[in-house]
């Protein structure tokens, strides 16, 4: 009866699922050192934080990051079988673009203010 509901998934159904907070983690981490400044400092360098200052609400924000982490869970599912170090590069670029491109648009608006 286990049989059954096994659900066989291959570790990037893992990084689909954990991908976001965890690349988000990574990328501010590498901003602080690039920075020259503690990696254990606290800003507002976070996926979160950049939505909130772009205007969003706590819900939207919180909406968009999980209809995001819902797609790239989705992607890595459907495409489990697949060859892993494609579906590799197919997640990475689907969890980190989005979140530099956020933070790019954001420093641009605050710049330009």
């Amino acid at each position: 009866i286990v049989d059954e509901y096994w659900i066989h998934a291959s570790p990037s159904v893992a990084i689909g699922i954990m991908g976001i907070p965890i690349f988000d983690m990574i990328r501010v981490f590498g901003l602080r050192l690039f920075a020259r400044k503690s990696p254990f400092k606290p800003d507002r360098n976070h996926i979160h934080h950049i939505l909130i200052d772009l205007g969003l609400s706590h819900g939207q924000m919180a909406l968009v990051i999980s209809l995001w982490s819902l797609f790239v869970t989705a992607i890595s599912f459907i495409s489990k079988d697949g060859k892993s170090s494609t579906l590799l590069f197919v997640l990475i670029g689907l969890i980190f673009l989005p979140s530099v491109l956020v933070h790019q648009y954001r420093n641009r608006k605050v710049a330009s203010k």
